[in-house]
């Protein structure tokens, strides 16, 4: 952009119109914003010295180190190349500075990574779409095109870069597979015309058949095919004048029942094998046969045939599975007793074997005697039926007490029955758990558990000389025999919002049940946000005065510990003070602050302090053990250090 161009135009002009681009160029969308769009163009038109300017700052946002910026960059020059012929002139006069900054020839395209991979195939779509609109008359887009394609191996088609190398294994791999299918389809060819033959027997065999099993199908059939020579005649005699404006649906009943007998079980069978061999040996070749006939580039004759013969083999697998073959019904069998054969006086005896129904005499003094038992038992029954349908027929007053006092604690403990009943349908069920399983044990040894040494690994840390014991849970044994049952209660529905003044004039539509964060607890309120009762003015003071109060927890010190250990700032922001907005939130930040346990631990270990700690500590070891070996040296005995 040169400084004449913008001493032309006004500092306001040239601030608008640089705000306008900032915000369409630096917005991380995908696609352009029409209302500004249009809002360009009537700024443009209004004054030619626009078009210098947005031009010369158009060059500088392409040059930016934001995949997301230059996106939207070449967006804006691809709209103004086909609008402007100052712009497509000087988009021409730069077209290198394009192709280095939009299609990273000679240099990087920098991150994000997800808007560079999509900026290349944007600036190929857009250079080959003022290719063909204007590539007829004007020669740099010509060369930059032959350029592009034959140099760079860019593929418009693509509109990806190609590896010449890759494309050279492709296609060589494309021949080799091409030759391979050829050779496979000769030997194809030869096997489906030795196969042939009896794939024409088969089919006049499963033809066959069905014209006996189905003697007026074929008739059918013929009617069908016959042409349309009388079709306006016949449809005269039906009263319609002209046919081709009807389509008359006729849906038939696809299954066709056939009856098994003795007469047609042979052609049945004949029919079956057949279908067999079609469905499952000579239709799948068939098919394979033709897909290879088309991926291999034979000849459209034997394509034809191929075709022919697949069609056939569809049309008779599709035939016979419109036969529903009922079987007859099972025939009763013969009574074998009703024949009597000659040779009865040869057939074996069997051994005499008793019944095992036949019982002894002792059984049978058993049985009668648990009969006997039986009926006492039942007739003392019934007698104390009777007897206490005759107390319940008798006033309470002739009743004695000691029956009345039976009666009510046998109706105390139905009572109490039902109730145990409808209070174990509402108590809370638990599943099986650790209390359950030491319930009856009486001698539970405490719990304990293992500490381990976490600074076994750092070499600057203190050193521990003494072993750490089993440390005991808190609460003993008696942890393993309880069970704590969280009741949270019924939910109450929060009924009531804030409805505090705010700034803008309206009222805080916050749904807290008692305190809201922002304004208090929460009281009755008017329309307008004013608080009803006078009590409830003192509440409301007390709880803001209460909120105001620093908490403990945002001590400095504390929070300088905090943020020193873990690397999180935990202090909270000052009421009324703003928070820093981003210039530009629309786009991807490309240098975000690393927060990860790895950047945390290395800041704690490459600090200044902790190297020259361990320095320190791992020079006294190496003077040490140099001063054991090689005391009696000079050098070694004074020390310099």
């Amino acid at each position: 952009m040169s400084s004449c161009t913008i001493q032309k135009l006004s500092a306001e002009q040239f601030r608008e119109l640089k705000k306008l681009l900032e915000g369409m160029t630096h917005s991380g969308s995908k696609t352009l914003c029409q209302r500004e769009l249009e809002a360009l163009f009537s700024l443009l038109e209004s004054d030619e010295r626009f078009i210098d300017a947005a031009f010369g700052l158009l060059k500088g946002y392409l040059k930016k180190e934001h995949s997301e910026v230059r996106f939207s960059t070449v967006q804006i020059y691809n709209e103004l190349f086909l609008k402007y012929d100052t712009i497509r002139e000087k988009v021409l006069e730069r077209l290198d500075k394009f192709f280095r900054y939009a299609l990273g020839l000679k240099c990087r395209i920098p991150p994000p990574d997800a808007a560079a991979q999509a900026l290349v195939p944007l600036a190929i779509g857009v250079f080959d779409l003022w290719h063909t609109r204007f590539g007829s008359n004007c020669m740099k887009l010509r060369n930059g095109y032959n350029l592009l394609k034959n140099v760079h191996n860019v593929d418009f088609s693509t509109k990806s870069f190609v590896d010449p190398k890759e494309r050279k294994e492709k296609e060589e791999n494309r021949k080799r597979l091409l030759k391979i299918n050829k050779e496979r389809l000769k030997n194809s060819n030869k096997q489906m015309e030795e196969l042939k033959p009896e794939i024409e027997a088969s089919l006049t065999s499963l033809d066959s058949c069905f014209e006996l099993l189905l003697p007026s199908d074929d008739l059918l059939q013929t009617e069908s095919t016959e042409g349309p020579s009388n079709e306006e005649t016949d449809m005269r005699l039906y009263g319609v004048v002209n046919s081709r404006d009807f389509n008359i649906e006729i849906n038939l009943d696809d299954k066709v029942e056939i009856v098994e007998d003795d007469e047609n079980s042979p052609i049945l069978e004949a029919a079956n094998d057949s279908f067999k061999i079609i469905n499952n040996s000579f239709l799948p070749k068939v098919t394979a046969w033709v897909e290879l006939i088309t991926i291999a580039e034979g000849e459209r004759e034997l394509l034809k045939t191929a075709l022919y013969l697949k069609d056939r083999l569809d049309a008779v697998v599709a035939k016979y599975n419109r036969l529903q073959i009922v079987k007859p019904p099972p025939r009763k069998q013969e009574d074998e007793y009703d024949e009597v054969t000659s040779d009865s006086d040869l057939e074996e005896v069997p051994e005499f074997k008793p019944d095992r129904r036949t019982v002894t005499r002792e059984e049978i003094g058993f049985l009668s005697e648990r009969l006997d038992l039986l009926k006492a038992k039942r007739s003392k029954d019934g007698e104390c039926s009777n007897v206490k349908r005759e107390k319940e027929k008798l006033p309470e007053s002739e009743v004695p007490s000691s029956e009345l006092e039976e009666t009510e604690k046998t109706s105390e403990k139905i009572k109490t029955k039902d109730r145990k009943a409808q209070l174990l349908e509402v108590a809370p069920k638990l599943p099986y758990d650790i209390d359950l399983y030491h319930w009856e044990d009486e001698k539970l040894p405490t719990p304990t558990l293992v500490p381990v040494n976490t600074e076994g690994g750092r070499f600057w840390g203190a050193s521990i000389s003494e072993e750490i014991g089993e440390v005991a849970l808190p609460g003993g044994s008696e942890s393993l025999r309880s069970r704590v049952i969280e009741f949270t209660g019924k939910f109450e529905p929060v009924t009531r919002a804030c409805r505090a003044p705010l700034p803008s004039g309206k009222l805080c539509p916050r749904h807290d049940r008692r305190k809201c964060p922002l304004h208090g607890v929460i009281v009755d309120r008017d329309e307008e946000g004013k608080i009803v009762n006078p009590e409830d003015e003192e509440k409301v003071k007390k709880s803001t005065k209460a909120s105001e109060v620093v908490p403990d927890w945002q001590d400095p010190k504390l929070l300088a510990e905090i943020k020193a250990a873990t690397g999180i700032d935990l202090k909270m922001p000052v009421k009324g003070q703003r928070l820093k907005k981003k210039k530009h939130p629309g786009l991807t930040d490309i240098n975000p602050k690393v927060d990860t346990p790895e950047s945390r631990i290395a800041k704690k270990i490459f600090n200044k302090r902790a190297l020259k700690r361990v320095a320190a500590t791992l020079d006294k070891l190496d003077q040490k053990r140099y001063r054991d070996k090689f005391g009696d040296q000079f050098n070694y005995v004074h020390d310099t250090s």
